[in-house]
């Protein structure tokens, strides 16, 4: 059994069970179903006309825009969804 201290609190770790709790973890999340790496993001913006609404007021944006933001070979990379 490992020992760690935080903040001055003895936390017994048992390293078993944890390897336990993180299989029953991922049964979990694959019983999910499909998934995407990255992150969706929903965002409003503004347009290039200097007369539109969107550039008076932030709730006056064009959107919702919905944008998948992951990792490919080290780059972060968006792409409109």
């Amino acid at each position: 059994m490992q020992q760690y201290v935080v903040k001055n609190y003895f936390i017994f770790m048992n390293i078993e069970s944890l390897k336990k709790q993180l299989l029953e973890l991922k049964k979990q999340v694959d019983g999910l179903g499909i998934s995407i790496p990255g992150s969706i993001q929903i965002t409003y913006l503004r347009c290039g006309k200097k007369n539109c609404r969107c550039h008076q007021t932030e709730d006056q944006r064009h959107g919702p825009y919905y944008l998948w933001y992951r990792r490919i070979d080290g780059k972060t990379t968006t792409q409109s969804i």
